[in-house]
Parts: C-alpha cells; sequence; structure tokens
C-alpha cells in the first residue's frame, strides 16, 4: 500500500474546508465532531487544527471561501448598486443575482438555517459580513429613489428587508422542499415577485 501523498498547506487547508462545507450543510454543526471532520479529510485533529486553531475560524473560512467563489456575482452587485438603473430593472437584477448565488451555493443557505437554529458563531458571522452589508446597501438604494420621486414614501429599511426576504423565502421553498411558487420558469418567478414588490397586489 502506497503511502498517501502530503499535500501542500494551501491544498490541505482548501481540502479542509470543503470536507467542513459539505459535513455541516448536511448534519448541521452539533452533528458533527473534529475526529468526524478530521477523519472526512484524510488528516489526524492535531493536524486539522494547525490549519484551524478553532471553529469560529473553520466557520469564518467556509463564509470567505463561499463569497471568493463567485467573483462574478460578487461584481454583478457591485455594478448594480452603482448604476443608474431605473428601480424596476434594478430590483430585478438584484433579485436575479441573489438567485443566481444561491442556485450555485445550495450548501450556503443550509449552513446559515443550521447556524441560526443551533447558536453557532457562523450565524453572527454571515450577518455581519453578508446579509447586512448587503442590507444596507440596497436600503441606501431605495431612500435615494424615494428622495428621487422614483419610489413612494417608506420606510426603505423595512422595504429591503422585505424585498430579501421574499427572494430567500423562495429560494428556500424551491430548493429544500421543492415547492416552488409558480410553476413558469425561475426568471418568470423573479419577474413575479419584483412586480409584487414595486406594485403591491392592490387592484
Amino acid at each position: 500500500m502506497q503511502p498517501r501523498k502530503k499535500l501542500p498547506a494551501n491544498e490541505r487547508r482548501q481540502a479542509i474546508v470543503t470536507a467542513a462545507t459539505h459535513l455541516f450543510s448536511e448534519r448541521g454543526f452539533r452533528g458533527v465532531t473534529t475526529r468526524e471532520l478530521a477523519k472526512a479529510c484524510g488528516v489526524s485533529e492535531p493536524v486539522l487544527y494547525e490549519h484551524f486553531a478553532d471553529k469560529r475560524q473553520l466557520y469564518a473560512a467556509i463564509l470567505e471561501q463561499t463569497a471568493a467563489s463567485n467573483p462574478s456575482l460578487t461584481r454583478r452587485i457591485d455594478e448594480a448598486f452603482a448604476s443608474n438603473l431605473e428601480a424596476p430593472q434594478f430590483i430585478h437584477l438584484i433579485a436575479d443575482t441573489i438567485v443566481r448565488f444561491l442556485d450555485k451555493n445550495p450548501n450556503y443557505s443550509r449552513l446559515v438555517l443550521f447556524s441560526a437554529l443551533e447558536g453557532h458563531d457562523l450565524a453572527q458571522l454571515n450577518f455581519e459580513h453578508h446579509m447586512k452589508p448587503f442590507h444596507t446597501m440596497l436600503m441606501k438604494r431605495l431612500q435615494a429613489d424615494i428622495d428621487r420621486g422614483k419610489l413612494r414614501a417608506c420606510d426603505p429599511a423595512a422595504a429591503a428587508r422585505v424585498f430579501l426576504g421574499m427572494i430567500n423565502q423562495y429560494f428556500i421553498y424551491d430548493l429544500h422542499f421543492g415547492f416552488s411558487i409558480s410553476k413558469t420558469s425561475r426568471k418568470k418567478a423573479i419577474e413575479g415577485m419584483v412586480d409584487i414588490f414595486l406594485h403591491g397586489i392592490t387592484k
């Protein structure tokens, strides 16, 4: 039997993050021990701790890798917020970008849900690094459109939260429960949600 090839430190770190992402998303954080994690990575627990001093560091690495794995989507979000698109086109672009991100990272929403339910640090890390800045940018953009008379006067913070909630809930239903809110394409579903968000359902 040939000895296992020793990976360079950066590749070993990457392998650990990948294995942790898969295990945590399948079984939750409390359902995975460091021994099981080390075994899945093909290393000993001491080697595991050489790369990550504690679970918090590992959680942070998972978030960083998720964001770094989609540079084009991150750039698309930045460009959307810097654009002069009209409100309907802008909101649609943001919705499409969020769904594309979640579609390419199906484990991400599971990790966030597990972390919140189990009270792990990843929930707060995710909120501070991803959700809060995104909500703040969207709120500012909505406020700017309200000030220019493009949108009616309302609480931009509440509006941003409602919009992000619509998109995320749609994806959670679609991915985790297999319950699609629309028999049409995802594109049509997004268009419908954007229309309801901007115009409501009052006749």
